[in-house]
């Protein structure tokens, strides 16, 4: 939308095809969104910019359009395919922080929770008698399937009750005023 166009100042636009009246007419509004440079004719370099290639113009440290350059984006410099595990080892040997995790979970976890607990005061917690296991994380979430919980009343039931008896608060308040 225009509204958004007129906000942005840095422009980097790639290359247009103009096959019709209306895709002309559109590379020539495009052209005329950058700050014009002498000696580069936008309109026809948006149409023939190469793989790689782009027009851009940035804004400069006041905030002002600098004029349009046309630039050669060089390709990424990475992978996008998995590592390796001897890649994965040499990268881990590297990290200058290696020393303070381990690669259990479970003594991790257990190492954060008593350095956050010390870093506040608190008590450290009792050496855990069985280790983790992936899920256990599933006893601590409050169940909001609307079956009665084994142990009592659903979280879903109590939380219905509460919005009950708050709306029902807010009525006899807004009744007594």
């Amino acid at each position: 939308p225009d509204i958004v166009l007129a906000q942005l100042g840095n422009r980097v636009q790639h290359a247009l095809r103009a096959y019709s009246p209306r895709d002309q007419k559109l590379v020539r509004a495009s052209a005329k969104a950058f700050r014009p440079k002498s000696g580069l004719d936008v309109e026809s370099a948006i149409t023939s910019l190469a793989v790689g290639e782009a027009l851009v113009s940035f804004l400069d440290s006041a905030g002002v359009p600098q004029p349009v350059e046309r630039v050669r984006v060089n390709r990424p410099q990475t992978s996008m395919a998995p590592i390796s595990d001897i890649e994965r080892e040499a990268i881990m040997l590297a990290d200058p922080w290696r020393h303070r995790y381990t690669a259990d979970e479970a003594t991790s976890r257990q190492a954060f929770a008593q350095r956050w607990r010390a870093e506040r005061g608190l008590p450290a917690l009792p050496e855990a008698s069985e280790p983790y296991q992936p899920g256990d994380y599933v006893k601590f979430l409050p169940d909001l399937s609307g079956e009665p919980a084994r142990a009592g009343r659903s979280w879903l039931g109590i939380l219905g009750n509460t919005i009950l008896a708050v709306g029902c608060f807010w009525v006899a308040a807004k009744l007594l005023i």
